[in-house]
């Protein structure tokens, strides 16, 4: 059939007049064969007037200037009054504060719209500046760039986790540079919530061969987590898994980075002149200072990449999770149940929100106090406090006096330990309180409870009045909800032994 709207059209193909038509030959030839009324994406570009002295005008936008909550994964267009030369396009986004967002330009000659997409997600509540200038086919330019402000949201995009800055999708512009050092090159990011990095991806080229190792680094240069990549194709992103998941601040700089043994590694330059955002991860803009798109010549992968040059993308990508299993979204948090596993929507307790905890009733040199929670938690939100309730005798310490100590956690396991810097005194009673946000950020109900240091020689520990035998309390701790309120259940007497 035919194809396309008046005034062109694309005629229907006959057995006198066939279209979609080629020839074959070594030079230009005029097509006239057709086979089986196939397109070969051939288009035309047709002008109703056979000369112009207008130049071009933008028609529309969007978003329409002045908008605001404008979704920050929103392309932005111009439509244009008539047909312009695609290579004459200037595009241009700009946040508030003067910084130019990376991203790339189509054009589309049927409707005369030209498109930028930015590299990543926008900023939240931010006011964007569009500029726009082009020359028609005339050779007309436009009298002045056109200019518009859009703002855009503050409520974060919906997302799924396990995720990452390009999700494997996006590719470099250079797969191979023609560098043939040996080199560590990375991305310094952030992410918008606490959660685990589970490992490493970057995007290989042909000639980019050897063995791959790839790390987590502290914005200052600490290890966290290496390993070598396995089973790697010959081309394209591969990924890298860490042993055990590293637990990560929110809005923290991190260095994830992987070793190029022979260089050939890929890139983009001019790349993080803006922040890259993929909520809830954004590679972080390169400023002097803090710059982005880094590498670092050395034979092993010894130390973080600390060096950047022109702000180019190396492509290297982190897989970043909200939860030690499964997948989760940006949406409400989910349930837990008594028993510590996810319990269906048709529970009873389903709304309720609720973490199940339980904590350990006696605490010695090898065991210290620790909480085990039923549902993941944010790691940097997990706090235990251990205090004395009864003043030392020997000093002027009083009841109540903070013990001093370290806090551990393990992402695994759910559970949290408070290591006392110094032995606790055997057979004192101490008080524990265990507090703690889930991965949404609600703060559960803390946890409080007393415990007696084990006395040396002692054939079992004592066991504290509500106490179950063998020293563990359990503990239900129900998190705030809306129209709920602080709901605790707890076998302890309410005040201090």
């Amino acid at each position: 059939q035919g194809a396309g709207l008046a005034p062109i059209t694309a005629l229907q193909s006959t057995s006198t007049s066939a279209n979609g038509v080629y020839k074959y030959g070594t030079a230009t030839t005029f097509p006239s064969t057709g086979f089986n009324n196939t397109n070969y994406y051939v288009d035309a570009v047709f002008q109703t007037n056979v000369s112009s002295t207008t130049p071009p005008t933008v028609t529309s936008t969007q978003p329409i200037s002045g908008a605001t909550a404008v979704p920050v994964n929103t392309p932005i267009t111009a439509s244009l009054s008539e047909g312009v030369t695609a290579s004459t396009i200037k595009f241009t986004l700009t946040a508030q504060g003067g910084a130019a967002q990376s991203g790339s330009v189509s054009y589309d000659p049927v409707g005369h719209v030209a498109t930028f997409v930015p590299n990543g997600q926008l900023a939240l509540n931010t006011t964007y500046t569009a500029t726009v200038s082009a020359t028609d086919l005339w050779g007309n330019a436009m009298t002045s760039p056109y200019s518009w402000t859009f703002t855009t949201s503050n409520a974060p995009p919906t997302y799924t986790c396990p995720c990452s800055l390009w999700n494997g999708t996006a590719t470099p512009s250079n797969p191979n540079v023609a560098d043939t050092k040996s080199v560590e090159v990375g991305t310094r990011f952030q992410s918008a919530v606490a959660g685990y990095v589970t490992g490493v991806s970057f995007y290989k080229g042909a000639k980019n061969t050897g063995t791959h190792t790839g790390s987590l680094w502290t914005a200052s240069g600490t290890l966290l987590a290496t390993g070598t990549f396995t089973a790697e194709s010959a081309s394209g992103w591969q990924t890298l898994t860490f042993a055990s998941p590293v637990a990560i601040s929110a809005n923290t700089p991190y260095i994830a980075s992987y070793h190029a043994p022979v260089g050939y590694y890929a890139s983009n330059s001019a790349y993080f002149t803006s922040a890259i955002t993929s909520y809830p991860l954004t590679a972080l803009q390169s400023v002097t200072g803090a710059g982005n798109g880094l590498y670092l010549y050395e034979a092993d992968s010894t130390l973080a990449p600390s060096n950047t040059y022109n702000a180019t993308n190396y492509w290297v990508d982190v897989n970043f999770t909200t939860t030690t299993s499964g997948t989760t979204t940006g949406s409400a948090p989910a349930a837990a149940t008594s028993n510590g596993s996810m319990v269906p929507a048709t529970d009873n307790l389903a709304d309720k929100d609720d973490i199940v905890t339980t904590t350990t009733g006696v605490s010695d040199a090898v065991h210290p106090p620790s909480v085990t929670f039923a549902q993941p938690v944010e790691p940097q939100s997990v706090h235990i406090t251990v205090t004395t309730t009864v003043g030392t005798q020997g000093t002027e310490s009083p009841a109540g006096t903070a013990v001093a100590g370290t806090l551990m956690y393990n992402p695994a396991t759910l559970t949290a330990s408070f290591r006392p810097s110094e032995p606790l005194r055997p057979g004192a009673i101490y008080r524990a309180v265990a507090t703690a946000d889930d991965m949404h950020g609600k703060a559960a109900q803390p946890v409080s409870w007393t415990f007696r240091e084990l006395v040396p020689g002692s054939a079992t520990p004592e066991r504290l009045p509500g106490q179950a035998p063998g020293g563990n309390v359990p503990m239900v701790v129900a998190l705030a909800s809306e129209n709920d309120s602080w709901r605790r259940t707890d076998p302890l007497p309410p005040t201090d032994l």
